[in-house]
């Protein structure tokens, strides 16, 4: 019995683990570059070609990659350039290899597509300055949104003696037909389905759907677009 209980509180801390958000700490006087791994930075391991297209109808091909790190969208100039795209608000989707992303406040991965319902991952860092506190502590203060410059070099924002942590996100969302996003929450979905209320929270209960998980998002959301 008590073999069973140690069991079950090691695999309860690993499933705990596995959903704390990465957090990585860049010296005074490091680039980013230098401590977040490439595939951390980008979606893919390399520029993909892809295809923009915008909500006038235009569209324009190109080597593209999503940078999780300052969130945008990135191509591949004719001078070999690596620049992020602009007009954001214009864009309708983008096509990078097989994977389609919506900007909807922000970019979106569609993980699952249906008639009715999407669902979608949106993977982002969020960056704050640590602070030289009592005794050689350091203190975290509120995000800075100076990251972009940070990809290359140190802000001259930021003193040399501080440092920056940056923690990688995960949010999962939810999309209409018309492909706005929203956090895919318990609650924010009840709202959205309220003629089905029952048939969802039983199907929430009966499968154990967690919403931290992309698998079970992707199963929670193929149920929703059958309502």
């Amino acid at each position: 019995m008590r073999l069973a209980c140690c069991i079950c509180l090691i695999l309860l801390g690993v499933a705990v683990i596995a959903q704390r958000p990465k957090t990585y700490t860049v010296p005074a006087g490091v680039e980013v570059k230098e401590i977040v791994p490439a595939n951390e930075i980008y979606q893919f391991p390399e520029f993909l070609q892809g295809l923009v297209i915008f909500k006038d109808g235009k569209s324009a091909p190109g080597k593209l990659n999503y940078n999780r790190l300052i969130a945008e969208i990135q191509f591949i100039d004719p001078k070999g350039d690596t620049l992020s795209l602009a007009n954001e608000q214009m864009i309708r989707t983008a096509f990078i290899g097989s994977d389609t992303f919506y900007y909807s406040e922000g970019y979106v991965r569609q993980l699952s597509g249906g008639s009715r319902v999407k669902m979608g991952e949106r993977i982002a860092f969020r960056e704050y300055i640590q602070k030289p506190g009592a005794y050689g502590l350091s203190s975290a203060t509120t995000a800075t949104n100076t990251i972009s410059v940070l990809l290359n070099r140190r802000s001259v924002d930021l003193n040399v003696s501080q440092e920056l942590v940056l923690i990688k996100n995960t949010n999962y969302l939810i999309g209409d037909r018309f492909n706005v996003f929203v956090v895919a929450e318990k609650n924010v979905i009840l709202k959205m389905f309220p003629d089905s209320r029952p048939a969802i929270e039983d199907f929430i209960e009966r499968n154990k759907i967690s919403f931290t998980r992309s698998e079970h998002m992707i199963q929670l959301a193929k149920f929703l677009d059958t309502l």
